[in-house]
This record gives C-alpha cells, structure tokens and sequence, in this order.
C-alpha cells in the first residue's frame, strides 16, 4: 500500500499534532512541520530541494499570531511557484483559501475527515 507523504504548515501546536496523529492513524507519513512562517519557508525549500520527499502540503492560512490577512499563506504558495514545487497543496484554515485568492486543490476547514476524503480525491495514493 503506498502512503502520502505530507508536510504540515500549522501554526497552533495542538492543531498540528491532531492532524498528525489523524493521518498517522489513516497510514499516512508526515515527513515535516513547520509552525511559524520562517520555518515554513524552510520546509518548502528543503522539498524543492529533494531533501525531504512530500506528496501533499497541507497549509494553514495565518501563521503569524493575531494576523488574518493570509499573507503567510499567499508567501508561501508564492514561494512554491517559485521553487517549481508541484506538490498538491490543501488548505487547512478555519477559512477559505480558495475565497482568499490562495492556489490551492481543496478548502479542508480543520476538519479531519474532509482532509482524508481531499487526500483520497487526489487519486494519486492507495488508500
């Protein structure tokens, strides 16, 4: 059975671990985090890279505390474009980030079992 291999961009901790242990427990493999936007950064560099192997990002759209304006989100989209990184991305916020102009493959809301079913939509793993 092939896993997704997925790097998690989330901010608030607890959040971040929920998602981990859910895909864990759906036999998936978090390969990165980050938590802050710097770190995300670097996690996308070290993808384009080759040095940690990721099918899908899963991203937040504020990372930076008492912000709601999505420009973390949107640098690091940018940053991927830039990079060439064509990774599928899902967006994991409380909020669209299709709705914010962010390129993403699907809106998941933190929800858990829509981000199983957006991974399992992207026909790409055996799940």
């Amino acid at each position: 059975m092939e896993k997704a291999k997925i790097a998690i961009i989330e901010d608030y901790e607890p959040m971040r671990l929920l998602a981990k242990t859910y895909l864990e427990m759906h036999d998936h493999i978090v390969v990165g985090e980050a938590g802050s936007r710097s770190d995300a950064i670097g996690l996308v560099d070290s993808i384009a890279n080759g040095y940690i192997p990721t099918d899908v990002i899963l991203l937040d759209g504020n990372l930076t505390p008492n912000t709601r304006n999505f420009s973390d989100a949107s640098a690091i989209v940018e940053r991927i474009k830039e990079l060439g990184v064509l990774k599928p991305i899902l967006g994991f916020s409380s909020e669209s980030l299709l709705e914010h102009g962010i390129d993403v493959i699907a809106d998941t809301y933190k929800d858990m079992d829509r981000l199983i079913n957006a991974i399992k939509r992207l026909n790409k793993f055996v799940i």
